[in-house]
């Protein structure tokens, strides 16, 4: 028997996809393909088995978060702002260690859709912040079984001068909604999520999104050219 952990990469994909099809037809199907992917990702750390598995199971979040967001129509977001903070959650909250808990594939895309719950309460929160001037928070799904849970006080980071300065004469919702029509590139306004929303360090950017930020030094320069923008904007 071939041991899984030493196939191609490639060839576990098709697997995994054809696995799914099953799944989704509610035929018998071999969990094991899919399992190793996401094992791959969390794990090793490996970059392409990410982009796997992002590819492999967006579809499912859409929908997850699709039913969620019908309970709050009040909230206005990009569907792929949501779809990556689903899936940075995930990868910030499972670390090799927490990933061996996980027995079987429904484990794992049972973590993943209380993600799209956590994500989906930190943005009501977060537009309740905005108008009503509440404090930010982010929660670790392991401790939310629903649409409210546990915070670890992730907040937007403290040196974004732009930002305090801007919130003395207006609205945090007139800020951001400002702030993302002045910045009409999609890897500026991830950026914008991962630095300041998610307040996630440079070098985890990289990690986890290596097509747009190759390295450090990129984070840096797009958002120093992005902050230049903003701040030289007659509207701030």
């Amino acid at each position: 028997m071939k041991d899984i952990k030493r196939e191609n990469l490639s060839e576990i994909i098709t697997q995994c996809r054809e696995q799914t099809e099953l799944f989704i037809r509610h035929e018998p199907y071999d969990q094991k393909y899919c399992l190793e992917i996401w094992r791959r990702a969390i794990v090793n750390r490996d970059e392409a088995a990410w982009e796997a598995t992002i590819t492999q199971y967006a579809v499912f979040v859409r929908r997850w978060l699709s039913q969620r967001l019908a309970n709050h129509p009040a909230l206005r977001f990009e569907e792929e702002v949501l779809v990556n903070g689903v899936f940075i959650n995930f990868f910030r909250f499972v670390g090799p260690d927490k990933f061996s808990s996980f027995n079987n594939l429904a484990g794992v895309l049972q973590y993943l859709k209380l993600c799209c719950a956590t994500i989906v309460a930190d943005a009501q929160r977060d537009y309740q912040a905005r108008n009503l001037n509440l404090p930010l928070e982010t929660t670790d799904p392991q401790e939310d079984s629903g649409d409210s849970g546990l915070s670890h006080g992730e907040r937007l980071s403290s040196d974004f001068d732009l930002e305090a300065e801007a919130l003395n004469r207006a609205d945090r919702s007139t800020f951001w909604n400002t702030v993302w029509r002045k910045l009409p590139d999609p890897t500026d306004r991830l950026l914008v999520y991962l630095r300041y929303v998610l307040d996630m360090p440079p070098r985890e950017i990289t990690q986890l999104y290596p097509q747009h930020f190759p390295d450090v030094a990129e984070v840096y320069r797009r958002n120093k050219n992005l902050l230049w923008r903003l701040r030289n904007n007659p509207e701030f």
